[in-house]
């Protein structure tokens, strides 16, 4: 019989059960690395070491898990902090983290056989609030309210993000829908 989130959780508040904790991980590893590898255009190795830094916080910190959302949603606060205060200390901004994608490469990208390569190009041109608004809210399919928790932002701001992002999208995107290419 399998152990609920929630009772997991509780056995690893009450008595840091690393067994536990070790179910949540399983539970949310592969989220996590997505999430942190979309952040980091595809650099694996350096969303590993993130989703690691963020499983090993989250343990610490589980007591201050107040339930007030989801664990989920708080696991995703933590990578997106861990994510953000990866390139503080290396005096970089999260945007910087993603080369620009010069627009011909974009536009090449559309002729390419494989349509995620021309979204993954796409989506490395937003800044990396837009890309983590747009994954959570339409790839995760999360409310605005729940990335606006995850991410420490005033709901308006993350609709902002959010339309911002689609609306650009929709711009780099449109060549497909002219030639019949989008599915």
């Amino acid at each position: 019989m399998a152990i609920s989130e929630e009772d997991l959780v509780a056995r690893v508040q009450s008595k840091q059960c690393q067994h536990a904790f070790g179910e949540l991980v399983k539970m949310y590893q592969s989220d996590v690395r997505q999430l942190l590898r979309k952040l980091t255009g595809g650099d694996m190795a350096t969303a590993d070491d993130l989703a690691q830094d963020t499983f090993i916080k989250a343990f610490k910190g589980v007591k201050n898990f107040r339930k007030e959302a989801g664990f989920k949603t708080w696991l995703f606060r933590i990578a997106w902090n861990v994510y953000r205060d990866h390139y503080r200390s290396k005096k970089r901004r999260p945007e910087d983290y993603v080369e620009e994608v010069p627009e011909t490469e974009v536009e090449s990208d559309f002729n390419a056989p494989m349509k995620s390569k021309a979204l993954e190009a796409a989506l490395s041109t937003l800044s990396s609030d837009q890309r983590m608004a747009i994954y959570l809210c339409l790839q995760q399919e999360m409310t605005q309210q729940e990335a606006s928790t995850i991410m420490g932002l005033p709901l308006g701001t993350v609709k902002s993000h959010v339309n911002r992002g689609k609306a650009k999208l929709a711009s780099l995107l449109a060549g497909w829908q002219r030639e019949g290419e989008y599915g």
